[in-house]
């Protein structure tokens, strides 16, 4: 997996010098309105997440990976489109594996909502790991969770021999790592899981790679893209009093350039 170093690394060798200032400058100075906008709502909600389907949980006060996007947490717009496909997907699956869980949200999120009974977080960082299982332990689901650091094929096979395919949806977002980590061999022993997958392709020859994935799993898994939904602001009336910008940054990711994810739906659903 990657580090936040090696993925700067990445970026720069994909997208320039020059660029990647233009990028920090325009992440660094609006970082202070995006952190303005989660001291307004934990004012109105405290560290709760107040919209969507993870409504209600508890969001730690320490933060490793997370800190700029608490605002959108709370107001449960942060990748939305992950979340409704975790809805849907929870209809006939109980067993959420996220990989690259970060500060938990989706990992805690997946049971403290309901959604899933257990849940299984691979993190590579040690503080992130940390931070898990504390949040699990403030939302009281630790004995629902499992931590674990680094996912390698041996860990992930030996969890996932433990259920029926059918019963299992997969996370992956490592930072460009999932190139790596989904050769074609893992994902013939993936065949009759679901699984979103977030793609990084601003990395060095990422799109190229992105393509290479999906073609290695289209061969056991049906692709589709999964594509991030809009966002109605005026859903949100506790963000009235801020200007149109600051609003705007209030469910602001981030992001470096625009993403893309996609989902692994088993072939034979009978599986």
């Amino acid at each position: 997996m990657l580090s936040k170093v090696q993925t700067a690394h990445k970026l720069l060798s994909k997208v320039g010098f020059k660029n990647l200032l233009i990028k920090i400058y325009v992440y660094v100075s609006t970082a202070p309105i995006r952190l303005y906008s989660s001291t307004i709502l934990k004012k109105s909600f405290g560290n709760i997440v107040a919209y969507g389907p993870f409504k209600g949980m508890k969001l730690g006060e320490e933060s490793w990976w997370g800190l700029f996007d608490q605002s959108p947490m709370i107001l449960g717009t942060y990748e939305k489109h992950v979340q409704e496909r975790m809805v849907t997907e929870s209809s006939n699956r109980h067993v959420f594996i996220d990989i690259g869980a970060a500060d938990g949200f989706f990992g805690i999120g997946a049971v403290t909502s309901g959604l899933f009974e257990k849940s299984y977080c691979f993190e590579i960082s040690k503080k992130g790991q940390t931070l898990i299982q504390k949040n699990a332990s403030l939302n009281n689901v630790s004995e629902q969770i499992e931590v674990h650091g680094e996912a390698n094929q041996q860990t992930l096979l030996s969890i996932l021999s433990l259920y029926h395919p059918s019963e299992v949806l997969i996370l992956c977002d490592i930072e460009g790592a999932e190139y790596d980590f989904l050769d074609h061999e893992l994902l013939e022993q993936l065949e009759g899981t679901s699984m979103i997958i977030e793609l990084h392709e601003f990395i060095e020859n990422g799109t190229k790679r992105a393509q290479e994935l999906i073609s290695r799993a289209q061969k056991v898994h049906v692709v589709d893209e999964l594509k991030e939904v809009p966002i109605d602001l005026t859903e949100f009336k506790v963000l009235d009093s801020l200007g149109s910008n600051s609003r705007l940054l209030a469910i602001s990711e981030g992001r470096p350039e625009a993403m893309r994810w996609i989902t692994l739906s088993p072939k034979n659903l009978s599986h």
